[in-house]
Parts: structure tokens; C-alpha cells; sequence
């Protein structure tokens, strides 16, 4: 994967506003999404490296670390795309569909 260009930042960003109040709060372990996708975004923002974003989310919770260094791995063109085009994309599977 190619590193994001300014503008594809902005869109994820948005694109995980959006999906953040649309997936379930927490996981069946009793992880908090939203959290994790409030990391995401900050980390996005901030444009953190790696490193920053492992330093800044040290001592959460696993999953928010985790979700910290995946935006951070985006940022740089180092995504697993076996999760989706993006971030945002990895979450909507977690989606709740209104019904």
C-alpha cells in the first residue's frame, strides 16, 4: 500500500467520525470500540508515528494500542490490507445496521 495523501487522511478521519457512534460499543471481551476508534482518529490528526502513538497509548488497553498502531501503520503506507482499504473499512463489519 501506497502512504495516504493529505486529502485520503482528511476522508478517514471523517469516515471514522462516521463510524464510530455505528459500531457496537463494546466487544464480546469486553473491549471498547469506540475507544479504539478515538485512537485512531487522534492518532490520525496528530500525524504520530508509530513510535508516538505506541508511547502516547502505553498502558491502555490492548485493543486501543493496537488500533493506535495500525492508523499510525496506515499513515505510513504499512497497512494489512487483509483488514480492509483503511481503518474505517476494518470496522464495519462491527457495524449496527438500524433496523
Amino acid at each position: 500500500m501506497k502512504k495516504p495523501t493529505k486529502s485520503e487522511i482528511e476522508t478517514e478521519i471523517t469516515a471514522l467520525r462516521r463510524i464510530k457512534n455505528k459500531v457496537r460499543h463494546y466487544s464480546a471481551f469486553g473491549d471498547d470500540n469506540r475507544a479504539a476508534i478515538g485512537a485512531e482518529i487522534a492518532v490520525l490528526l496528530k500525524r504520530l508515528t508509530v513510535d508516538e502513538a505506541m508511547e502516547m497509548y502505553d498502558g491502555f488497553p490492548d485493543n486501543i494500542v493496537d488500533s493506535a498502531r495500525d492508523a499510525a501503520e496506515w499513515l505510513v503506507g504499512e497497512w494489512n490490507e487483509e483488514f480492509g482499504a483503511s481503518p474505517s473499512e476494518s470496522w464495519k463489519t462491527l457495524e449496527v445496521k438500524a433496523e
